[in-house]
């Protein structure tokens, strides 16, 4: 039964491999045909890059052959012109047509013939003046054909420098990656013909110094050769007269030089072949540089050129950065002039629209006058600001005094000048550093750059006259307590800070003495309202609806002018 049963598994086992092994088979071909495939493929592609490595060059060679024909068209195009000119010049038309076997004869124009007999007087000069010696006039023909060769020169010159031009100039009006890469490569190849230069400088002059030392071993061979010889005929001589024995030492001696000297010999042999290859290498070389006109002078004067290009380069960045700034800001002004020109010739149209020319009339004297009102504004406020400044320099010196008195008080609480600090009389004007109250104020201490005094409807007392004015007009002081709190709120929102010799601070930061609490509370709110006029006068009022504009910001109080005028 085992051997039943094995051998269908044994059978089974066979056909599992046999499958497998075929379906492999089945593999390795298809694979194999896949190959084949791809060969063929590559094949394919190899002979379409072919024919398109034939068609670039075709192309590469039909635009060389344009430009070739762009630039003899150019040369025609100059030779026409040439002929043009030179036909009206002889009284032709241009749009005059001959055939083959016409023959022009010029018609008798005057022009025509003043040149024709100008030029005979010309040639018959020239004839009467001409050598008739035939080495003269061979070497004036000599001349000629040299001057012709010079000129034949100069032409290719002058044409190889204008394509050099043009490409300078193209490279020029390329954009700026281009021209810093040109300029890489340029460097590069000037670094690498460098660098071959000097490798080639170092082995020109280390031949140098082996063709020296070969040549001084070839002198020292032949001295030695002329000594060996000099030795071989006396070694001759003595086997003639003294024999046999000692010849065969000098034999042996000279087997030995002698293949010592075919050592040296063959080695003079090869250092000779590679001098020779040296030599044509150099010759070579010189020629190749000849031919590229590549010159250590040509070499500094293109780094020089490239430096120079590059700082160019730089220089013009940095103008065009500017002046591109500077079209932007002009850009802005002109964007903001139209916007007004548009808004006043709104305004105008409005104007014409709308308002009388009587009212237009008194707008404009009412801006002008808001105008000598700002101006007058601003030299009360530097004037007022100097008094300001020797107030302070008043309380200054009397808080020095103030200070100095303190430190002279005795222990017992009494100055020893009581007088100084009694109390004050508020109606005095010496009671509060030269400050008029109370109806002492007078035209000598007013501020100078005030000139006569401008007085309002809604401000008829002065500025230091404060006490007189509260006494005699409460609703007047009411209004006005109002337009000083608009005026402080105002302050205060725009952050603008008082100075630290503020009255107020002044009287806070002044010792604690008995002297000083004498002060009514009438005097006190006449101080703290005349502080409040002194932070107005640094503000700008609309006739209108009275705001109140900071002197400062002109731009500001114009808009606003302009829109409560209208």
């Amino acid at each position: 039964m085992s051997q039943k049963s094995s051998s269908p598994e044994s059978s089974l086992m066979t056909l599992s491999v046999e499958q497998e092994r075929d379906s492999y088979k089945e593999k390795v071909e298809h694979m194999k045909l896949m190959i084949q495939k791809y060969k063929q493929e590559i094949q394919a592609q190899k002979i379409r890059r072919e024919g398109v490595e034939t068609v670039s060059r075709l192309l590469h060679e039909s635009r060389e052959e344009n430009a070739a024909y762009q630039k003899k068209n150019i040369a025609l195009e100059t030779v026409v012109r040439n002929l043009q000119s030179r036909l009206s010049m002889n009284g032709i038309s241009d749009g005059m047509t001959l055939g083959e076997g016409d023959v022009f004869i010029p018609g008798s124009s005057k022009q025509v013939l003043d040149n024709l007999a100008r030029e005979n007087k010309r040639l018959r000069s020239l004839l009467q003046g001409a050598s008739t010696d035939p080495e003269e006039i061979n070497e004036l023909q000599q001349l000629i054909e040299n001057k012709n060769i010079e000129i034949k020169d100069l032409r290719h010159t002058i044409v190889g420098l204008s394509e050099k031009l043009q490409s300078t100039g193209k490279l020029m009006k390329s954009s700026d990656d281009e021209k810093l890469s040109e300029i890489k490569k340029l460097q590069d190849k000037i670094s690498s013909m460098k660098n071959e230069c000097e490798t080639r400088d170092i082995l020109c002059s280390s031949l140098a110094e082996e063709t020296n030392t070969l040549k001084q071993q070839l002198h020292d061979v032949a001295v030695h050769c002329q000594k060996l010889a000099v030795k071989l005929e006396l070694s001759e001589k003595s086997k003639v007269h003294g024999g046999i024995s000692s010849s065969q030492t000098d034999v042996e001696k000279l087997q030995e030089e002698n293949a010592s000297l075919k050592d040296k010999l063959s080695e003079l042999v090869k250092m000779n072949k590679r001098w020779q290859e040296y030599m044509s290498q150099k010759e070579r070389y010189w020629q190749q540089i000849e031919q590229n006109h590549v010159q250590p002078d040509r070499i500094q004067a293109i780094n020089a050129a490239l430096e120079d290009a590059s700082r160019r380069l730089q220089k013009l960045e940095r103008e065009k950065k500017q002046c591109q700034e500077e079209l932007d800001e002009r850009n802005q002004q002109l964007i903001e002039k139209s916007s007004e020109l548009m808004r006043l010739q709104n305004d105008v149209e409005c104007g014409n629209l709308g308002h009388d020319d009587g009212h237009l009339r008194s707008d404009v004297e009412t801006i002008s006058a808001l105008k000598a009102q700002i101006q007058i504004c601003t030299e009360d406020f530097e004037s007022e600001r100097k008094d300001r400044e020797k107030a302070q320099n008043r309380v200054a010196e009397l808080e020095a005094e103030v200070s100095q008195y303190k430190r002279m008080r005795p222990d017992d609480g009494r100055l020893p000048h009581q007088s100084l600090f009694e109390p004050r009389n508020p109606s005095s004007p010496e009671s509060y550093g030269g400050f008029n109250l109370q109806g002492q104020y007078n035209r000598e201490s007013q501020l100078a750059a005030r000139g006569p005094m401008r007085r309002r409807e809604e401000n008829v007392y002065d500025m230091f006259n404060v006490v007189d004015a509260i006494q005699t007009d409460s609703a007047h002081t009411s209004k006005q307590d109002k337009t000083n709190k608009e005026g402080t709120n105002l302050a205060t929102k725009l952050k603008v800070e008082k100075p630290d010799t503020d009255p107020d601070n002044l009287l806070d930061t002044v010792p604690d003495l008995n002297d000083f609490n004498s002060v009514d509370s009438d005097t006190e709110l006449a101080l703290e309202i005349a502080m409040r006029k002194v932070e107005d006068i640094n503000l700008t009022h609309c006739p209108r609806c009275d705001h109140s504009f900071e002197l400062g910001h002109d731009q500001e109080t114009r808009e606003h002018l302009e829109k409560c005028c209208d």
